[in-house]
């Protein structure tokens, strides 16, 4: 599998900075999903829309999944397919391995994607 630069590169993108950047950010932080607002602040030198760009971009590539948490919306790699557990008290999230494969089940769609987001009481809570 190529990497994800190859990826964009060959699809006929720009290593830009904020691509570059956000990229990073989301490789260190791979099984921890983060909202544009929390990436912006985590890192310097590039502007909010550059990071809802991106954002978006790299979601319509499936290079970053974008879920739901509540209202919000929050990225992190799609290296593999995976959900998330989040601690109703104190946010903690961890990541859970998905092995759903719709396959052809649904006739007339294409591209299907799902999400899920479990909740549950972490032990520090407990």
């Amino acid at each position: 599998m190529e990497n994800i630069e190859e990826k964009l590169v060959n699809l006929g993108y720009k290593l830009t900075k904020p691509r570059v950047k956000v990229l990073r950010f989301l490789r260190k932080t791979s099984s921890t999903p983060y909202s544009a607002q929390d990436i912006f602040k985590k890192i310097q030198g590039v502007d909010l829309a550059s990071v809802y760009r991106v954002l978006a971009l790299f979601n319509d590539l499936e290079i970053a999944n974008e879920e739901f948490f509540g209202k919000e919306k929050k990225y992190c790699l799609a290296t593999n397919p995976h959900h998330h557990v989040v601690c109703r008290r104190c946010g903690k999230t961890k990541m859970v391995e998905c092995d759903h494969d719709y396959g052809n089940k649904f006739q007339n769609f294409s591209d299907i994607r799902h999400q899920l987001i479990l909740t549950g009481i972490c032990n520090k809570c407990k």
